[in-house]
């Protein structure tokens, strides 16, 4: 065996540990240390994930980035829609997809790919980028994403999209955001718990589709190793607090404590590997204790392959194909021309 190899691996393995237990360290004392390594490691697996979706992506799409919906540096969206070479632009049902990244990363342009699928199905995709924590916490972005729908709605012919048949969808942390987004939308008391400005004549989204999300901050428990430092930093970071779990203002983001019979339909998923199953599991017994209809694309304990955290983006797989055409086939049928809105 040669040795120098093995005294490489080693460093390497020695370095790896040395700087584990040094961002540890920090967490005593910022998350921001940490934050900065994540949103580092989101913006590389977001462009992994990205170059593999538009290897399935069709070419017959148009897009626009960047266009705004606030006046802040990070309120702007691109826009997907199907490619008309007669150069008409009809209106069509929206389909709003909220990014995830733990709150502290990822970016909209990280499923450029996914979002180029969904148009080619019919949809005006519209991908919001919210501002990251910690340089904003909660619930900033949940209010961000409440101004994209109220922009959407007031100026639905500039985007091309009709106001009455907006699905609002998400994953991982975006799932969250956008669940909660739709809770305070349906219901005034939780807004104003939250601290989140409804625009007058901001409707509710015909439906939801929430992929992988962390719906509840009650399973999120102390305890130790990476996951654990992964989530204090991210919770931190998101609540301004360390104290996150004790916090009676970012208590309020736990959705599943506060959907309504008045939630939207409601599509979900998750692996059955996804540490974060246990959230969705808690969301959907929450929404059919208030009789909202819920769909869902789930996998017992033992599937095979092992369908791990936004598994939906591996389009490689055939349990994320078939995800994706049942989320297709959610979306169409809420927002049918002859719906009516609710």
């Amino acid at each position: 065996m040669d040795s120098t190899h093995d005294g490489g691996a080693g460093r390497s393995s020695l370095g790896a540990r040395v700087t584990g237990a040094a961002l540890h360290a920090t967490l005593w004392l910022s998350p921001y240390p940490m934050a900065r390594v994540v949103r580092r490691q989101f913006a590389a697996s977001g462009a992994a994930t990205n170059r593999a979706l538009e290897e399935h992506a069709p070419a017959d799409v148009e897009w626009w980035f960047d266009e705004p919906y606030g006046s802040a540096r990070h309120e702007v969206l691109d826009l997907y829609r199907p490619f008309d070479p007669h150069g008409a632009r009809p209106t069509l049902p929206g389909l709003v997809w909220v990014h995830g990244g733990g709150f502290v990363g990822g970016d909209k342009a990280h499923l450029r790919g996914w979002c180029c699928i969904l148009a080619s199905r019919g949809f005006a995709v519209v991908a919001p980028r919210y501002t990251l924590a910690p340089e904003v916490e909660y619930p900033a972005p949940v209010q961000q994403v409440v101004d994209v729908l109220s922009e959407l709605q007031r100026n639905a012919a500039r985007f091309g999209v009709d106001r009455d048949r907006l699905v609002l969808a998400g994953d991982s942390a975006g799932a969250q955001i956008a669940a909660q987004a739709a809770a305070v939308i349906v219901d005034p008391a939780y807004a104003d718990a939250c601290e989140v400005e409804v625009a007058e004549g901001t409707a509710p989204p015909v439906a939801c589709v929430l992929c992988c999300g962390p719906y509840d901050l009650g399973l999120v428990r102390p305890g130790t190793g990476l996951m654990a430092d992964f989530e204090t930093c991210c919770m931190w970071s998101y609540s301004g607090s360390r104290a996150f779990r004790t916090s009676r203002s970012f208590a309020t983001m736990s959705a599943v404590d506060h959907v309504t019979a008045d939630f939207p339909p409601t599509f979900v998923t998750v692996g059955n590997a996804d540490p974060l199953a246990p959230h969705t599991e808690s969301l959907v017994a929450a929404l059919q204790a208030q009789g909202v209809t819920v769909e869902s694309a789930s996998f017992p304990a033992d599937h095979v392959p092992a369908l791990g955290h936004e598994y939906q983006f591996d389009l490689s797989l055939a349990d994320a194909r078939d995800t994706l055409e049942q989320i297709v086939a959610f979306a169409r049928r809420y927002t049918a021309p002859d719906r009516r809105p609710r």
